[in-house]
Parts: structure tokens; C-alpha cells; sequence
């Protein structure tokens, strides 16, 4: 009604002054003042405007009050970002383990992926779930895996949060910022004792195959110093040398190889390309000649009877095809 507009619009403009005068009127605290069911206290949050939820909260607003989705104020200050706000709603007794019902996240979940530090703090001292997920089987540290923010992921990591966790949609913290290219995080993780060799219970792709398809070198080369398995197969029986050769990533193939993978495997899925057939049938002449440097067999042949040459023929890439037929390549 008409009693919450100028609520509504003091407490989106953070018009304390306008608030004072209104709270001197008497007007309701905690009315609903818009479609969503929030309170002035809730929009004040989400604004990041302090000093006007403290003397809301002073005048006697519901710090508990529930918009749509399960809403709060705390809520809203943390999925904003508004560190000075979030911290005075725990400090006054906000609810640390309400959980928004559309996503699911926990102002803990919110908090990680702002990268707030203090927040995480405040909110972990309050006892917050550590390990709760949010729709996606999402942790606060999976959060935090994926955006790179490294010195939340140590905090929740102290705080003992499972480093090896995985949920429905996402992977393991270490699998989620290999895929990111996020090395510090990588490094933190490795060192709390992840798991190299993680499998997706989705399609089997290890943290080293992610890696190598999304052509994170760095990342490539951590994973290998930490002992991953260069040989492991995914699902359809593709390897991490596979995806670099195939996304002509010399670097990537490089390592793999000195590593000690094998170049000569052939993938079980209907296709079955070797890593020389997948560069070949992308002409990325410099991967095809390095991988025939490491004793690759150019006359492998896939589920379809073909080669490698087979591959650069229909690419059309006539530099790369010479460089088969010189190390022996048939059709």
C-alpha cells in the first residue's frame, strides 16, 4: 500500500534522515514493501546502506524477516558483497545457516564466492554449516575453487571443510580450478591433500584431461609435478594427451609425453582417434611431428579402419600430410 512507498524508496536510497522522520511517524517496520516480499531491512541490506539497517534493527525490524526464496537480510548482504553490512547482521543474531530456496546457497556459499574473507570468518565463528551445498551440490569451497579465491579456500580448508567433496552439477574443488587455469589454487588444494586423480562421476575426465582441454599449461604442469596419472582414460576411452593434441597445444602435449604418455592408445567411442589421428585432422603440423618424435605408430588404425594420413587428407592440410608420409604413414 501506499505507507510502504516512501519506506521502499528511502530504504533503496539509504535515506537515513528520511527514515528517522518516518520511524518518528510511527510506520510499520517490517512490511512487506514490495513484489518480493522484502522488508526495508532486507533492501537496505542488498544496497549495501549500513547506516540505515542499524537504526531499522535500533527501531526494533525483524532481522529474521523472510522474503521470497527464503530471503534475509543476511542473505542479501552477502549475495551483494556488502562485507560492513554482512558483518553487523551476525553481529546482531542473524540466522548464519538460512538457505535461499531457488540456488540453495547459504550466506557462507554467497560469501566464498565474493572472495570476503572476513565474512567467511565471522560466519564460521558463528558456526556455520561448513560443508552444506547449494542446488548444484556446490560447497563454499567448490565456490571459492571456481572463482580463485585462494585465502577463503585456506580458511574453510583450516576450518576442516572436505577437499574432496563433489556434488551433483560440479566437480571436485581441485577438478573445478584445474578447469579454471586457477594455479595458486591448484597449489593450495594439492598441498591439503586433494585428489590427483579425481574422477568426474559424470564421464570419468580427470582434473589432468579438464586441464588439457581448456589448454591450461600451467595448471598441466602442477598436476604432473603432483603425480597425475597421464595414462588414465576417460569414459569413451580418451586420455589428457588426447585433448591436447587434438586443441594443438604444443606445450601441453610436450609435457605429457615426457611425463611417459602413451601415444599409441586408441579411444573406445565411435570415432577412435588416436592423439597423432586428432592432430592430423586438425593440420597442426608441429604437435603431428612431435608426437613421431616419441615413437607414435603413424599407422595406427581407429574402429573406422583409418590413419593418421586418412585424417590429414580429409583436412586438406598437404604439410602435414608430408610429414606422415615421410615417417612411414600409409592409408
Amino acid at each position: 500500500g501506499c505507507t510502504a512507498d516512501p519506506l521502499l524508496r528511502s530504504a533503496e536510497q539509504g535515506d537515513s534522515a528520511r527514515l528517522h522522520a518516518l520511524l518518528q511517524e510511527g510506520i510499520a517496520v517490517d512490511q512487506h514493501v514490495n513484489s518480493m516480499g522484502e522488508t526495508a531491512l532486507i533492501i537496505a541490506a542488498q544496497r549495501g546502506h549500513l547506516d540505515f539497517v542499524r537504526p531499522l534493527l535500533d527501531a526494533g525490524a525483524d532481522i529474521h524477516a523472510i522474503a521470497r526464496y527464503n530471503n534475509t537480510a543476511l542473505t542479501a548482504a552477502t549475495y551483494s558483497c556488502h562485507s560492513n553490512v554482512a558483518l553487523y547482521l551476525i553481529e546482531r543474531g542473524a540466522d548464519v545457516n538460512i538457505k535461499n530456496h531457488w540456488s540453495g546457497y547459504t550466506p557462507l556459499i554467497f560469501a566464498a564466492e565474493c572472495g570476503d574473507v572476513e565474512v567467511v570468518k565471522a560466519l564460521l565463528a558463528n558456526r556455520a554449516n561448513l560443508n552444506d551445498a547449494n542446488k548444484k551440490g556446490g560447497t563454499a569451497l567448490i565456490t571459492a575453487a571456481i572463482k580463485g579465491h585462494v585465502r577463503v579456500a585456506d580458511i574453510l580448508l583450516a576450518a576442516g571443510a572436505d577437499v574432496n567433496q563433489s556434488g551433483k552439477y560440479v566437480e571436485s574443488p581441485l577438478y573445478e580450478a584445474a578447469q579454471h587455469g586457477h594455479e595458486a589454487m591448484v597449489t593450495l588444494l594439492l598441498s591439503k591433500g586433494a585428489d590427483v586423480n579425481y574422477r568426474s562421476l559424470s564421464n570419468d575426465w580427470t582434473p589432468l584431461m579438464i586441464a588439457a582441454a581448456e589448454k591450461q599449461a600451467g595448471t598441466v604442469a602442477l598436476l604432473l609435478q603432483a603425480g597425475a596419472n597421464v595414462n588414465l582414460a576417460n569414459e569413451k576411452g580418451r586420455t589428457a594427451l588426447m585433448f591436447a593434441a587434438s586443441y594443438g597445444s604444443l606445450p601441453i602435449t610436450e609435457m605429457l609425453l615426457k611425463r611417459g604418455a602413451n601415444p599409441n592408445l586408441v579411444p573406445h567411442d565411435s570415432e577412435g582417434k588416436t592423439a597423432l589421428m586428432a592432430a592430423a585432422g586438425k593440420g597442426h603440423k608441429d604437435v603431428v611431428e612431435l608426437l613421431l618424435t616419441y615413437h607414435t605408430d603413424p599407422n595406427v588404425r581407429n574402429m573406422k579402419n583409418q590413419t593418421a594420413l586418412s585424417y590429414a587428407e580429409s583436412y586438406g592440410d598437404g604439410a602435414t600430410q608430408q610429414v606422415l608420409i615421410n615417417a612411414g604413414g600409409i592409408r
